[in-house]
């Protein structure tokens, strides 16, 4: 697939677009999600390229949700997020569903 080429060949996160054109968007967040050390990692790093940073900020945290899942999140940022009980709930649902 031509869009993800820039991730087969190793480019540096230098040639990667933060535009919010959806195909640079998925490039960078994937990029960011896959090669990161950790959930944190991919997303500060996502987050800090500037652009389109909401979308490319919240596809790389799902991609390194998935990946390193969330028990790797820093609890400092668990702490800011006041449903945090809802969201296990619903967490737990979907899991059944599945």
């Amino acid at each position: 697939m031509a869009a993800l080429e820039p991730l087969d060949r190793g480019e540096s996160p230098g040639t990667l677009e933060t535009s919010g054109y959806v195909v640079h968007s998925l490039q960078t967040a994937l990029h960011d999600g896959l090669l990161a050390d950790s959930a944190e990692e991919a997303i500060v790093t996502a987050v800090n390229r500037g652009g389109d940073t909401d979308t490319i900020g919240a596809i790389a945290g799902a991609v390194a949700g998935a990946r390193f899942g969330a028990s790797q999140l820093p609890d400092r940022w668990l702490r800011a997020i006041d449903e945090t009980d809802e969201l296990d709930t619903v967490a737990a649902q979907l899991v059944e569903v599945a």
